[in-house]
């Protein structure tokens, strides 16, 4: 009888050979180039932290996708980085606190999340972005997305379409139901897939129905123009709480559109 062959490496993570390694290298250079051009500096945060002290920065369903470990020289909780953007505000809080506003940081750094085999996807992300720290108001939600926009021109990628959302609207609504958190994070995840059928599935069990349900499978279909807008803002008509939200994704909308976008 024959054994069942043992994967070399485990699920979710690869290796770069050589061409693949250069190709990777070389988009990291241009990217970085326009990063340096809008006056971004490059930080480098550490592979893994404590828990305790990233977990205030992390969403429940990151925390719990995190791989972990104990320390054996403290027997704190360490985790591997699930996330670039919790560490960078704790490294500016801890350590760059003296700077000037606004803080403009770059990185490269692999992520790592636990995904179940079935569903797909990598458990070790490669990440390349920034983080605009100080300004306040849609001006400083613009720019990331306009470097975004001229990293593509740069890598000779000239067709391409640029879909900005507002995670605080739909968490909004979220809120309305009165759901556990962790239902919660199993809604966001099903609407991050556009899983419609999932999330009929867990609204259904969370006993959630009428005007709340039907506002939550409304939103992965809120994908086109201006007029989206509109429509979401019709999901909710009298909460202050989601014409927030709305009222400054229009606001990125109009700033873009004065760009030429």
């Amino acid at each position: 009888m024959m054994k069942p062959a043992r994967s070399s490496i485990p699920q979710g993570v690869a290796t770069f050979l050589p061409v693949a390694a250069e190709e990777k290298r070389a988009v990291e250079e241009i990217v970085f180039a326009v990063f340096a051009d809008r006056g971004y500096r490059e930080i480098i945060p550490p592979t893994f932290e404590y828990l305790d002290v990233l977990a205030p920065g992390l969403d429940a369903e990151l925390i719990e996708k995190s791989y972990k470990v104990v320390d054996r020289t403290t027997g704190r909780i360490l985790v591997l980085r699930p996330d670039v953007t919790a560490q960078i505000a704790r490294i500016v809080a801890m350590g760059m606190v003296d700077q000037p506003l606004p803080l403009r940081l770059c990185y490269s750094a692999n992520v790592f999340r636990y995904e179940p085999e079935h569903a797909g996807r990598d458990r070790e992300i490669f990440q390349i972005g920034i983080e605009l720290i100080g300004p306040r108001g849609t001006a400083a939600d613009v720019e990331p997305i306009m470097v975004a926009a001229e990293c593509l021109r740069r890598l000779g990628i000239t067709a391409f379409t640029i879909a900005i959302g507002q995670g605080a609207f739909f968490n909004a609504l979220l809120r309305r139901t009165g759901v556990s958190t962790s239902v919660q994070c199993n809604l966001r995840e099903a609407a991050a897939r556009k899983d419609v059928p999932r999330m009929e599935v867990l609204l259904r069990e969370a006993g959630v129905r009428g005007r709340d349900a039907k506002a939550l499978l409304a939103v992965p279909e809120l994908f086109g123009g201006y007029e989206m807008l509109e429509a979401a803002a019709r999901l909710a008509p009298r909460s202050e709480d989601c014409r927030r939200p709305l009222a400054r994704l229009r606001e990125v909308w109009e700033r873009m559109t004065a760009a030429g976008w």
